[in-house]
């Protein structure tokens, strides 16, 4: 036969575990050539022939965070929709005319190479304004990553990186007029 043991008393004991969510974002915008600090980016029209223009700063993005599933984002606000078509630009102040820009992101330092030939390579700036915007895309994402296994991230073309990372801003001079051409890059650190 088969015996089985009788319980006679049973007790508990509560257990818990508090994880304190943490993320932090900082930005610095650095000279290209020395690397020194600066507060803006900008661009200097190309040589003669030339229609492609690297800003001559980067972005220095240090982030942290124990969330499990993280993503930093890029875009541009341009806040104008008269021709429903930014694709994130500088605007001049005829709101027809614009340079529009992509970006390229690198875990270390190290300028990338810009040409008509590798123009296409880069990611399009995306805007609020744009029609085909959404907040999800992943032409927005310039890095992701997650705190499980020991955490991890990764750049938008999925090689591992750490923080910080460089972002990249080049933009197409074609057709401007003479003026000053503005915008506002944001990056947003989000957990999902």
């Amino acid at each position: 036969g088969r015996s089985s043991a009788a319980l006679d008393d049973q007790e508990s004991v509560p257990m818990s575990l508090t994880v304190s969510g943490s993320a932090s974002l900082s930005i610095q915008p650095k000279n290209v050539g020395n690397n020194g600090a600066t507060s803006s980016l900008t661009f200097s029209l190309p040589a003669s022939g030339e229609t492609l223009s690297l800003s001559s700063q980067y972005v220095e993005v240090a982030f942290n965070t124990n969330f499990d599933n993280w993503n930093i984002k890029t875009y541009t606000s341009s806040g104008r929709t008269t021709d429903g078509n930014f694709w994130g630009a500088l605007i001049g102040p005829d709101t027809a005319y614009k340079m529009y820009l992509r970006w390229k992101v690198a875990d270390a330092l190290g300028t990338p190479a810009l040409s008509s030939g590798n123009w296409n390579s880069w990611t399009l700036y995306k805007d609020p304004a744009d029609p085909d915007w959404d907040y999800n895309s992943t032409y927005l994402n310039i890095a992701n990553g997650g705190a499980w296994e020991g955490g991890w991230s990764q750049l938008a073309d999925g090689s591992a990186c750490s923080s910080p990372i460089h972002l990249y801003v080049a933009g197409s001079t074609t057709g401007l007029v003479p003026g000053t051409y503005q915008n506002q890059m944001y990056l947003d650190f989000i957990h999902l």
